[in-house]
């Protein structure tokens, strides 16, 4: 039984025996309130179990997962240029050095054959309009890469996105602008890439005003039923305590389609409890769990959650 358990029993228990001696008046009242809360709390932690990564993924951006034993790593920039390779918590590492540059990798995504395609799509600076996938085959060796630049959306003028999201879905490349642009709103666009009729102008399908959050990490359903897209929006609690809520949002993809956005199923908020966490990897784990990762913070290891999705975001 974990620790998680005995909390849940002992909250019940209480409740029990607090409830039976109503006659107590208020106090019991606070009390029956305090242990519904701690209930809450443990049922969420419950479902939301949390495993301290190594150093070597301290900046973690994409996540492809392939069993307990085989997980696929990358880092962003300024870190090597390599797939780290571990089992599901981050144990038993491996790295697969590659010739090819490092520029802002932030994403990593596997088709059907088993390609993996490591995303540096990476813009910070908002200076850069031109981006390369890079395509590896089953044994980690670069097999191509492309060059590609955005089209302008409809009614702008801009296309130097900042993107950290990929996900490979029904033989293209979606790719999800992060919502940060020169203008600074709110505001992700949807985009696709054919590798198999390669243009090097991304094809705009579609967007979203995002409400204060951005796209990190994206991730598809084993079933490819449901996107699972994570985000983050920065906040203050009380006017001047720095907080960050993350949230993942679903989408329905079971027909097929390209357009995504007006299929939403829903979203769920992963707790932060008041410590600035940046989660920019997902990943599936099965059709009802995700695995979702952090980078390290000033004080923080990175960490990896596994979340339970809820039945109307399956």
């Amino acid at each position: 039984m974990t620790i998680y358990s005995v909390i849940f029993t002992i909250s019940l228990f209480y409740i029990f025996l607090e409830s039976n001696c109503m006659n107590k008046g208020l106090e019991n009242y606070t009390k029956i309130i305090i242990s519904i809360f701690i209930i809450l709390i443990s049922t969420n932690l419950q479902s939301q179990r949390r495993v301290k990564l190594p150093t070597s993924l301290n900046e973690n951006s994409g996540l492809v997962f392939i069993s307990k034993d085989t997980c696929f790593w990358i880092n962003d920039s300024n870190n090597p240029a390599e797939i780290i390779q571990s089992d599901y918590k981050g144990n038993n590492l491996l790295h697969h050095k590659l010739n090819i540059k490092n520029n802002d990798w932030e994403d990593l995504t596997l088709d059907e054959a088993g390609n993996l395609y490591i995303a540096d799509i990476g813009n910070n600076a908002l200076d850069n309009k031109y981006l390369t996938i890079y395509k590896l085959n089953k044994g980690l060796s670069l097999q191509d890469s492309f060059v590609f630049t955005y089209m302008n959306p409809p009614g702008e003028i801009d296309n130097s996105f900042d993107s950290e999201s990929i996900v490979w879905m029904n033989g293209k490349l979606h790719i999800f602008t992060k919502g940060i642009t020169k203008r600074k709103y709110f505001k992700s666009h949807h985009y696709i890439l054919n590798p198999s009729k390669f243009n090097s102008t991304a094809q705009y399908i579609e967007s979203i005003d995002l409400k204060g959050f951005v796209f990190t990490g994206v991730a598809l359903s084993p079933d490819m039923k449901t996107l699972a897209i994570c985000a983050y929006r920065y906040k203050y609690v009380f006017g001047f305590l720095p907080d960050a809520d993350s949230k993942i949002f679903f989408y329905d993809v079971s027909n097929n389609g390209d357009t995504i956005f007006s299929k939403s199923k829903g979203s769920m908020i992963v707790p932060t409890w008041f410590i600035t966490r940046q989660y920019e990897s997902i990943d599936y784990q099965d059709d009802t769990h995700v695995l979702l990762a952090a980078e390290k913070t000033l004080f923080l290891r990175p960490l990896l959650r596994r979340v339970k999705v809820r039945k109307h975001s399956k």
